[in-house]
């Protein structure tokens, strides 16, 4: 859960820091999935705190996402 968490923050900041760049079009994709992959880890946390049984189809998703992300 907290590596979700901490996921989730790194890539709001890696977001913030695309729209701060002079071409913000290039980086388009890369903040496309930084924001899917922090949503992905938030959700994830939330299945994983409350004892989802659904909790794992959702990590592994996340966890594909994270990749691309990374």
């Amino acid at each position: 859960i907290k590596a979700c968490e901490e996921c989730a923050e790194a890539c709001e900041h890696c977001a913030t820091a695309c729209l701060q760049e002079t071409d913000v079009k290039m980086m388009a994709e890369c903040i496309r999935l930084d924001r899917d992959c922090a949503e992905l880890c938030w959700l994830a946390a939330g299945f994983m705190s409350r004892g989802s049984s659904y909790a794992p189809a959702l990590c592994r998703l996340c966890a594909e996402v994270c990749e691309a992300c990374g």
